[in-house]
C-alpha cells in the first residue's frame, strides 16, 4: 500500500498542487503513511496538520496549539497591545503561525519516502500550498476545553490583497482567538507567491 502512496505524492508534486482538492488529496495520502508506518508520533505536527484539513473542528489534539495561543492572549489582557512577549513564547507562537513546525516534518517524511521536495518543481511552491491549506482550514475552528484553557477557539482565516504587484499575491492568514469571556485578539503572518501573466 505505501509504494502506491508514494507514487501518488510523487505524481502529485511533480504536476504541483495547485488546487485545494490536490492539498487535500496530498494531505490524506501522507496521513495513511503515517498510520500505516505507525510514524504518526514521530511526525506529531505534520499528522495534526494532516488531521486539521480533514476535520471540521480539532479540540483535544489542538491543546499545545491552544495553550500557546492562550499564553499570548493573556499577555496581551494584562500588558496591553503594544506588549512585547517574551522571547521563547514569541518563537513557540511564531512557529505555530507561519506553519514552520509542519513545513519541518513535512520535509523531513518528504525525504524519508524519497518523495520530490515541493519546492524542487516550483520554488514558491511551499508558500502556494500554505495559501491553499490556509483556505481549507479557514472554516475549521481549534476549539478549546474549560478544563485546561480559557480559550473557547482559534480561527484562522487568509486575505489577499486587492491587487497583485510585479507578478506576486500578497496575502495575510489571520489568526484569531476568543476567550471564554469574549475578549479576542490575533496575529498576522503575512506571505505572497508568484502568478503568471495571462495573456
Amino acid at each position: 500500500m505505501v509504494p502506491e502512496l508514494q507514487i501518488k505524492l510523487t505524481d502529485l508534486i511533480s504536476k504541483t498542487i495547485e488546487t485545494e482538492a490536490e492539498a487535500v488529496y496530498f494531505l490524506s495520502c501522507v496521513r495513511k503513511i503515517l498510520e500505516q508506518e505507525n510514524l504518526k508520533e514521530k511526525y506529531a505536527n505534520l499528522n495534526f496538520y494532516c488531521n486539521w484539513a480533514l476535520h471540521s473542528k480539532l479540540d483535544k489534539s489542538a491543546k499545545r496549539i491552544i495553550k500557546t495561543f492562550e499564553a499570548v492572549h493573556l499577555h496581551y489582557c494584562e500588558n496591553g497591545p503594544d506588549a512585547n512577549l517574551p522571547s521563547e513564547l514569541s518563537r513557540q507562537m511564531q512557529d505555530i503561525a507561519r506553519l514552520d513546525l509542519f513545513q519541518a516534518e513535512l520535509l523531513d517524511f518528504l525525504t524519508e519516502f524519497d518523495l520530490p521536495q515541493l519546492d524542487s518543481i516550483k520554488p514558491d511552491a511551499w508558500v502556494y500550498f500554505m495559501h491553499l491549506y490556509a483556505r481549507i482550514i479557514r472554516d475549521c475552528p481549534l476549539v478549546g476545553d474549560e478544563s485546561y484553557t480559557i480559550v473557547k477557539e482559534l480561527v484562522t482565516n487568509i486575505e489577499f490583497a486587492r491587487e497583485i504587484i510585479h507578478n506576486e499575491q500578497c496575502f495575510r492568514i489571520v489568526w484569531q482567538v476568543t476567550d471564554i469571556q469574549g475578549r479576542s485578539g490575533s496575529h498576522d503572518i503575512y506571505h505572497s507567491f508568484f502568478v503568471a501573466e495571462t495573456a
